[in-house]
């Protein structure tokens, strides 16, 4: 069981259980399992600091809870990403920025989730750039 705070300050129980139908008889056997959603408002885990390195791809999933969960978008200084031909967000809620770059890319990125009736649930993540590492070999 998840538990997390609504904007009301009333608390929500996020349950999701997954299910296993068996069927059995003297000619074999059958299963099938499924989840099952109880529903619950959006709410966005913390996400740890991340470092990337220059150059490389960087990739990052909202960690998002709730049910059900109409759209997720990441946002950098207040503008809806994609914004460059470097950057792609997933309806999963999937950021992918390939080529990273220093001056543009690092700073705050907000992931925000929203579900059909409009309850909205934001969490930020700090992206640090780091510069591209060189390894040096030394022969003897």
């Amino acid at each position: 069981m998840i538990y997390h705070q609504s904007r009301y300050s009333i608390p929500i129980k996020v349950i999701i259980f997954v299910l296993r139908c068996v069927a059995i008889s003297k000619v074999g056997s059958v299963s099938h399992a499924g989840r099952l959603n109880i529903h619950g408002l959006p709410h966005i885990r913390p996400m740890d600091k991340a470092q990337v390195v220059a150059g490389h791809t960087f990739e990052v999933t909202c960690p998002v809870a709730g049910y059900p969960i109409e759209t997720v978008i990441w946002e950098k200084d207040n503008r809806v990403l994609p914004i460059n031909r470097r950057q792609r967000v997933f309806p999963n809620g999937t950021l992918v920025i390939t080529s990273v770059q220093r001056n543009t890319d690092q700073g705050s990125y907000v992931c925000v989730a929203k579900n059909p009736q409009g309850f909205t649930s934001r969490g930020t993540l700090e992206v640090q750039v780091m510069g591209e590492r060189f390894l040096i070999y030394l022969s003897n």
